[in-house]
């Protein structure tokens, strides 16, 4: 993501790959996930590193698969080259291709992240075709997030479908987080989801909704 226009969305999806990987995986319809963690930041390449990667073992199977996950504020047009840069980054560090999800957070003009990428030298002698899952948040019920009893789905629920007011959803979205999040983790919840939800609605007065009162030692900052 680009860092000075969008560092806050960048800092919190970044945060929230770390602890709820999981959990941004069902956005994707990923299902049956038995173990999954955070891979460590390994790659060695003069490009940047994905936003995330994680190992992921399915119920029912026996191996690790990886999980590449890239977050965009927008559907921009170099996304589909950046993911293209990190499937092939990851498949050159350890030779498995990993499964490949972007997280689209807003809609912005007509344009829409394509799902395929098609590569092709010069004279045609090599060519391939790459593919991944996009996952566009404003298409996306939240009933089915707020229902799904997993609170680390809670931060993306502001960027959600929903018929109801701010007013009405953001409350809810503090209730659910105060009640089933662990202690030392609320606070972070709280801030995320309000970072997100500024992105749709950019009111302060209203953003105050979300507002935690005390202290974290692992606390993203808004600022």
């Amino acid at each position: 993501m680009i860092q000075d226009q969008h560092q806050p969305y960048d800092r919190s999806s970044k945060w929230l790959i770390q602890h709820y990987g999981n959990s941004m995986l069902r956005l994707a319809d990923v299902k049956n996930i038995r173990t999954w963690r955070p891979a460590q930041a390994e790659l060695v390449q003069p490009r940047r590193l994905p936003d995330g990667l994680l190992e992921v073992c399915l119920q029912g199977e026996s191996e690790e698969e990886p999980f590449l996950l890239e977050v965009t504020t927008y559907p921009e047009r170099r996304v589909s080259q950046q993911m293209t840069d990190d499937l092939l980054l990851v498949y050159l560090d350890r030779g498995r291709l990993p499964e490949g999800v972007i997280l689209v957070l807003r809609p912005k003009g007509k344009y829409r992240v394509p799902r395929s990428r098609s590569l092709r030298s010069r004279h045609g002698f090599s060519s391939c075709r790459l593919k991944w899952h996009v996952v566009e948040l404003w298409t996306i019920p939240a009933e089915e997030l707020l229902r799904a009893g997993d609170v680390g789905l809670i931060p993306w629920v502001p960027l959600t479908d929903f018929r109801d007011p701010p007013e009405a959803m953001l409350p809810r979205c503090r209730e659910s987080i105060e009640r089933h999040a662990q202690p030392g983790e609320k606070a972070n919840l709280l801030v995320v989801t309000q970072v997100f939800s500024f992105l749709r609605y950019n009111d302060l007065d209203l953003l105050t909704i979300l507002e935690f009162r005390g202290s974290s030692g692992d606390t993203i900052r808004n600022s």
